[in-house]
C-alpha cells in the first residue's frame, strides 16, 4: 500500500529532525540544538564522479562515519570542530547520544564480478534523542552477527542501502537485514536520485524494490527530505519483523537549490 504526503509539522524544535541529504547522508537536529550528521560524501579523486554536487560545509557538533569509501567519508571536507566518530565509540552531547558498533562491509563481489569483494569494516551508528532510536547501517552486510544485533538493541527508525541494481545488497539480504533489526520505520538510501548521482555510479532507482514489497507494508512517500521524529510520526511498534512502514524521503542535495 502506496501513501504520497507531508506528515504534519510540530511546534519548531519541539522534536528530533531528521533530513535526507542525499545518498548515505542524513542530517539530525536535537530540540536541544546538537547538530549530527551521518556518512558525508565526496567523488573520488581521479576516477569517474560519483555525484554532482559537493557536500555542504555545515556547522556540527558530530560528524559519524560508517565506513572508509569515498561516498560516505567526506569528514574532513566539512571542516570546524566537530567530533568525528570513525571507530567503536559512544559520545553524548546535550540530549544525543552516539554509538558506533563494529561490523563488516557488504560482499558484493557475485553482483560485481570486476570488483574486489569488500570485506572491510563497517559500523552501524545508532542514534538516541528523545525516546527515538535511529540505526544507520552504512555499506553493511546482511547477515550481521547476533552481538552486533544485541549491541544495537531496538530500533526505531532503520537506513538500508537499497537499489535496483542491486549494488551492494539484494532485495533478498534487505529484508533480511530488516527482519534481524526489527524497526518501525524503514528509509531507503543509497540509490540513484536525479539532480544528484550520476550514471556513473551505476545506481539505479528503487522503484522495482518498492513494487517488490508485499502488500501489507504499508509505503509513505513523504514529499520532503525532512520529518520529524516522535511517537506521534512514528507507526506503534509491531512487536513481529514485517510489521514495519517504508518512508521514502527527497533528497535535499538533488534539489536545484541547496536548502541545508
Amino acid at each position: 500500500m502506496t501513501e504520497r504526503q507531508q506528515p504534519g509539522k510540530k511546534q519548531p524544535n519541539a522534536d528530533p529532525l531528521l533530513r535526507y541529504l542525499g545518498h548515505a547522508a542524513f542530517h539530525l537536529t536535537t530540540p536541544g540544538r546538537v547538530r549530527l550528521v551521518i556518512d558525508p560524501f565526496q567523488n573520488p579523486r581521479g576516477r569517474r564522479n560519483w555525484f554532482r554536487k559537493k557536500f555542504p560545509a555545515l556547522k556540527l557538533h558530530i560528524i559519524a562515519v560508517t565506513h572508509d569509501h569515498f561516498d560516505h567519508n567526506a569528514a574532513h571536507a566539512l571542516g570546524g570542530i566537530s567530533t568525528v566518530l570513525k571507530t567503536r565509540a559512544r559520545v553524548k552531547v546535550k540530549d544525543l547520544e552516539v554509538k558506533l558498533v563494529p561490523e563488516r562491509h557488504s560482499r558484493a563481489l557475485h553482483r560485481h564480478p570486476d570488483g574486489d569483494g569488500t570485506d572491510m569494516p563497517n559500523h552501524l551508528v545508532v542514534v538516541e534523542s528523545h525516546g527515538v532510536r535511529l540505526c544507520h547501517v552504512g555499506d553493511n552486510r546482511h547477515d550481521i552477527a547476533p552481538e552486533a544485533i544485541e549491541a544495537v538493541g531496538r530500533v526505531d527508525v532503520l537506513t538500508v542501502p537499497v537499489d535496483d541494481s542491486q549494488h551492494l545488497l539484494t532485495y533478498e539480504e534487505v529484508d533480511r537485514m530488516i527482519e534481524a533489526l526489527n524497526p518501525r520505520v524503514v528509509v531507503p538510501m543509497h540509490y540513484f536520485q536525479e539532480g544528484l548521482t550520476t550514471e556513473a555510479s551505476t545506481l539505479e532507482g528503487i522503484d522495482g524494490w518498492l513494487a517488490s514489497l508485499g502488500p501489507d507494508i504499508h509505503v509513505r512517500h513523504i514529499g520532503s527530505p525532512e520529518i520529524t521524529l516522535a511517537s506521534d510520526t512514528l507507526p506503534e511498534p509491531g512487536g513481529c519483523p514485517g510489521r514495519h512502514e517504508v518512508w521514502v524521503m527527497q533528497a535535499a542535495l538533488a534539489g536545484a537549490r541547496q536548502t541545508i
